[in-house]
């Protein structure tokens, strides 16, 4: 075998295996600094139920999946400042070119890697993480003291409401504290339907339901009668958050349920802004694990000491500028100031141009 096709491939296993080691050892540090200060801020409402300390365990085993994977990116960023920029002080990388082998050949395995774990996130974000969303956000209303609520999508939203009501609703706007398509039954004693309500749209305000082309049906002895309501206000005991409280969240939501879901707001005709945001949202964020290393690899090389003191210094100040430029452009995005995909996409953009030029620069 080719010693000099063996050599970088023996090479590349020793910069996986250093910063491997790195990744674990910096997401155990930040996921237990996470859980502890999660702990302690929940623990007062645990002791208040008085229920048993396996309902937090429970509760942190739930969230832990998700916390390494909102964590995973400045572990990444880390760990590659650790790996290379160690690398660098120790002279590894001076030796490494005096052999005659060129940085990319450990760069681009690098990158490679970060991509896998990029896309190993957003799989998750988009596949796991919302069915563990809703468990653990369960176990949290527990641990307040509230009762834990099945939430519903949208589509499939039904409420018991008072006075024998129950309520079937198309589409909920939590914003505009607006119902759409909405059926009412109302039973008598004996679960007989005396009444129909067919709603195309209301909306509730202070206090009353304002409804908008509807129409009653009435189930009387001798026969149906059929009443048609353009507009009318009607006091109803449900009040708006009786609806809100049992709607799925797009955090609890998985990528192609999110996507009927801006499908069915659009034919309604609202404009799913701040959905479509949340949408490209699940699939931005992971990939900051690929932006981060593509900036961590370039800043590490140039290290020489003080390793970790930089290291994590560095991290951090990446970190603050990545989440306020993020932060801005999502808030733009929320607005309508910018598209969802430019506002979702564009600290990712913006940090992976400087990373690449930063990459081109490095002697090699």
């Amino acid at each position: 075998m080719d010693q000099t096709s063996l050599f970088p491939s023996i090479l590349t296993r020793y910069v996986f295996k250093r910063f491997s080691g790195y990744l674990i050892l910096c997401l155990f540090g930040l996921i237990s600094i996470f859980l502890l200060v999660e702990f302690f801020e929940r623990l007062d409402n645990l002791m208040g139920q008085r229920l048993s300390m396996w309902i937090m365990i429970e509760y942190l085993l739930l969230r832990l999946p998700q916390t390494v994977f909102q964590l995973l990116p400045v572990a990444v960023l880390m760990a590659a400042l650790l790996t290379l920029g160690g690398m660098a002080k120790d002279g590894e990388l001076t030796a490494i070119l005096a052999g005659g082998i060129n940085l990319f050949q450990i760069i681009v395995p690098l990158i490679s890697l970060f991509l896998g774990i990029s896309i190993l996130s957003g799989l998750y974000q988009v596949s796991i993480a919302p069915i563990l969303a809703q468990k653990s956000s369960a176990k949290l209303a527990l641990i307040k003291g509230e009762v834990p609520i099945k939430k519903l999508a949208q589509g499939r939203i039904w409420l018991a409401g008072k006075h024998g009501r129950f309520f079937h609703i198309q589409l909920l706007d939590e914003e505009n504290k607006t119902l759409d398509g909405v059926t009412i039954f109302e039973v008598d004693g004996a679960f007989r339907v005396k009444r129909r309500w067919d709603i195309q749209k209301c909306y509730y305000q202070n206090g009353l339901w304002h409804i908008y082309k509807g129409r009653l049906w009435r189930f009387e002895d001798g026969g149906p009668i059929v009443e048609e309501m353009a507009q009318e206000a009607i006091a109803w005991p449900e009040e708006f958050s009786d609806f809100a409280r049992i709607k799925k969240d797009t955090q609890e939501m998985g990528y192609m349920e999110l996507k009927k879901h801006i499908r069915r707001l659009e034919a309604w005709g609202y404009k799913a802004t701040v959905q479509r945001t949340d949408m490209h949202f699940k699939w931005a964020l992971p990939f900051a694990c690929l932006i981060f290393g593509f900036l961590g690899v370039p800043f590490a090389i140039r290290m020489h000491r003080g390793v970790k003191y930089i290291s994590i210094g560095l991290s951090l100040v990446i970190t603050f500028f990545y989440w306020a430029i993020m932060s801005m452009s999502v808030s733009m995005s929320y607005s309508g100031i910018l598209p969802p995909v430019i506002g979702t996409w564009a600290a990712n953009a913006m940090f992976g141009v400087l990373g690449f030029a930063l990459i081109c620069r490095i002697k090699t």
